[in-house]
């Protein structure tokens, strides 16, 4: 790797530059926190549109985010990266920007997360036989995100939402990757693909929401995903519980695969702590900063004691 090209400069260590630099139809990327995942996801892009790289079109590659923030983050970071050499920027959403932008049309009013409980709640007074089917509000909105997730089919009880949606002019945002994964399907939005492809955090994604980057991809395309199954938080709401390792079985082709373990944030007790929270998992990090690093042991008997408490135990180490 060319260490004076604008991409790899100021690279630390070596286990960046695969993901900086490697070209192939898909890779999986496996990468531990604070081991420079988003630093080199940055990098590529650079490297993806920059004259000297692939010299690709901006509306050519698409970065996709799990949620608004981390989406807004990754393209401010990227915009700086960029703004040097006067590039444009590439499409940066979320899956659920994504899915409502493909079918560019005008969606409802979208359901606020508080307002779910509620409307579990009217479905379960106004149709007894989803009372009796789901016991309680809990089991009902597990049972949607399963459905929209893909994980299982939940008829009756999305007809029952679907009505009370109508009812209050709203839209559910997890419907709309289901709607547009039947079109990507049925060959639809043939002219809306990408040649590049980065995933960051793909574990957070849904099966479905899989599938949905996956056809997004144009002819002779690159599609690299992201992640780490050690920080797979989102189960509750359907997200593949196999992580990375489905990537092939979603492709048809060989998946070249890089893993990046080398801790480059954190000191070197935190990384052994954290190499011992989650042994079970066999993917120790190795820290490579000179750091020892400080551990306070801290318990708090509920979460608003530890609201109230951790703030003020930060401020008296720091």
């Amino acid at each position: 790797y060319d260490r004076s090209l604008p991409w790899n400069r100021d690279v630390r260590g070596d286990q960046v530059l695969p993901l900086i630099n490697d070209d192939f139809s898909v890779i999986r990327g496996k990468a531990g926190p604070g081991t420079g995942k988003t630093f080199g996801l940055k990098r590529r892009v650079l490297r993806l549109l920059h004259a000297q790289g692939a010299g690709a079109k901006p509306e050519e590659i698409l970065v996709c985010a799990f949620n608004r923030i981390i989406a807004r983050q990754l393209l401010d970071e990227i915009s700086e990266e960029l703004k040097p050499y006067e590039l444009g920027l590439p499409t940066v959403s979320t899956i659920h920007a994504l899915c409502a932008r493909l079918a560019a049309r005008k969606t409802r009013r979208i359901l606020l997360p508080h307002e779910e409980e509620p409307m579990v709640y009217d479905v379960r007074n106004l149709h007894s036989e989803i009372k009796r089917q789901y016991t309680s509000k809990p089991r009902a909105l597990k049972a949607l995100r399963d459905h929209e997730a893909g994980i299982a089919s939940q008829t009756a009880l999305m007809q029952a939402v679907q009505q009370w949606l109508a009812e209050h002019g709203a839209e559910r945002i997890g419907d709309l990757p289901r709607e547009d994964q039947h079109r990507l399907a049925s060959g639809e939005f043939a002219d809306q693909k990408y040649r590049y492809i980065i995933v960051d955090e793909f574990q957070d994604l849904t099966e479905l929401e899989a599938k949905i980057v996956v056809s997004l991809r144009a002819q002779n395309s690159e599609m690299i995903g992201l992640g780490d199954k050690k920080q797979s938080i989102y189960s509750f709401r359907g997200n593949m519980k196999r992580a990375l390792e489905v990537i092939q079985d979603l492709v048809s082709e060989s998946v070249s695969d890089h893993s990046m373990d080398e801790c480059q944030r954190c000191p070197r007790r935190i990384v052994n702590l954290a190499n011992e929270v989650m042994a079970l998992e066999n993917e120790p990090l190795i820290s490579i900063g000179d750091e020892e690093g400080q551990l306070h042991n801290v318990h708090f008997d509920s979460p608003s004691d530890e609201i109230a408490g951790m703030a003020a135990e930060v401020d008296r180490v720091y």
